[in-house]
C-alpha cells in the first residue's frame, strides 16, 4: 500500500422491504404490475427538490446537528451501453454547541468555540438505490452505501445520512422486531462471531464525598465489561436475551452478532431494545486523487453495492 492509499470502511444498510399487493387475488401481473427503477430514482429526486433543513440535537448533549442543503447526482452503474441507475446523495451539514471546543490557528493564536459557532462541511456523501425484484418486480428494498471519508467521523457521516433518510426520503434501514431476532438468527445458523459489552454510569464516590452534585458541570464513571465469543449455537444466545444476564450489575447491555459482513446489532437495557442490521466493507482510496469527485466516489461505491446484491439481496 502506498503512502497514499488508505482503506476505508463502506458501512451498508436497507430498508425494509416494500410489496406491492395485487387488487385481487385474480388479477394477473402483467409488465406494468411491479416496481420501477425510474419512478424509485424520480421519487428520491422530488423529495430532494422539496428539502426544508433539518436540525436535531443529540441524546442528553448540548451538540445539534443542522442538515442545510441536499443535492442529488445520478450515476450509471452499468457504463453507457446499459441502464442501471443510483442516485449519490451529497449533503451539507453543520453542528453547533461544542462549547468546550477550542480552535487554534497556525500562528498560534486559540480561540474557544461559542454556543452559535457552527463546525460542518459540505460534502457528506451517499449512494441509493431502488434494489427491485420478485417474479413480477413486486418487491422493493432501498440500499444505501455510505461513503466514510478519512476526514470525518463515522458516526457523524451516520448521523448526517440517516437524519435525510427519515427526514427527506421517509426511508428507514431495516427494523428486526424484538419478538423476532432469534428466528432471523436461528435462519443464519452457527454464529461464528459474538461480542457481548455491558455498560453502566455511576457516580464516582472518591470526589463525591468532598463536592455535593449541585456544583458538578460534567462527571461519570463509565464501567465497561466486553466478551468477544465464538461459534455459538443460536439458541446459546436465545436463552442468554431471554434472561436478561447481566442486568443486575449494569445498566445497558450491547451484542453484536457477525456473519462475514452481516451483523445484526442489539441494545439493550431494562426498558428497551433496538435491532439494527448493518453490512460492513472496506474499499481502498488514492488521498493523491479528488476522493470528493462524483464520479470517484461512485467507482469506490458500485463495487460494494454490487457485492451486497450478489450475495445478500433477497436475504
Amino acid at each position: 500500500m502506498s503512502d497514499t492509499t488508505k482503506t476505508i470502511s463502506i458501512p451498508l444498510f436497507v430498508s425494509d422491504e416494500e410489496t406491492k399487493e395485487k387488487e385481487n387475488q385474480s388479477q394477473i401481473p402483467d409488465s406494468n404490475f411491479g416496481y420501477k427503477q425510474e419512478e424509485a430514482l424520480a421519487y428520491i429526486e422530488k423529495k430532494v427538490q422539496n428539502f426544508k433543513p433539518i436540525r436535531r440535537a443529540k441524546r442528553n448533549k448540548n451538540i445539534e446537528t443542522e442538515i442545510v442543503a441536499v443535492e442529488t447526482h445520478r450515476v450509471n452503474l452499468s457504463g453507457e451501453t446499459n441502464e442501471d441507475y443510483a442516485i449519490i446523495v451529497k449533503a451539507k451539514a453543520h453542528t453547533y454547541g461544542q462549547t468546550d471546543r477550542i480552535i487554534k490557528t497556525k500562528d498560534g493564536q486559540e480561540k474557544p468555540l461559542a454556543p452559535e459557532d457552527k463546525v460542518g462541511s459540505d460534502k457528506f456523501f451517499f449512494l441509493i438505490y431502488p434494489y427491485i425484484y420478485g417474479e413480477y418486480n413486486e418487491k422493493l428494498k432501498w440500499v444505501i452505501v455510505v461513503y466514510v471519508d478519512p476526514d470525518k467521523e463515522t458516526q457523524l457521516i451516520l448521523r448526517v445520512t440517516k437524519l435525510i433518510l427519515k427526514n427527506t426520503f421517509n426511508i428507514y434501514p431495516k427494523h428486526i422486531k424484538p419478538k423476532s431476532i432469534v428466528n432471523e438468527i436461528k435462519r443464519m445458523g452457527v454464529i461464528p462471531i459474538l461480542n457481548i459489552s455491558f455498560e453502566y454510569n455511576e457516580d464516582d464516590e472518591s470526589i463525591t464525598q468532598y463536592f455535593p452534585k449541585e456544583h458538578f458541570l460534567f462527571g461519570n464513571l463509565k464501567k465497561v465489561s466486553k466478551f468477544k465469543l465464538q461459534n455459538i449455537q443460536p439458541e446459546q444466545l436465545e436463552k442468554f436475551l431471554d434472561e436478561n444476564i447481566g442486568f443486575d450489575e449494569y445498566d445497558k447491555r450491547k451484542i453484536k452478532v457477525e456473519y462475514g459482513k452481516k451483523q445484526i446489532k442489539i441494545e439493550d437495557t431494562l426498558e428497551d431494545r433496538t435491532i439494527e442490521e448493518i453490512f460492513n466493507f472496506t474499499t481502498e482510496i488514492d488521498l493523491s486523487q479528488d476522493i470528493y469527485n462524483i464520479d470517484y466516489i461512485a467507482s469506490k461505491l458500485e463495487p460494494v453495492l454490487k457485492n451486497y446484491t450478489s450475495s445478500y439481496g433477497q436475504s
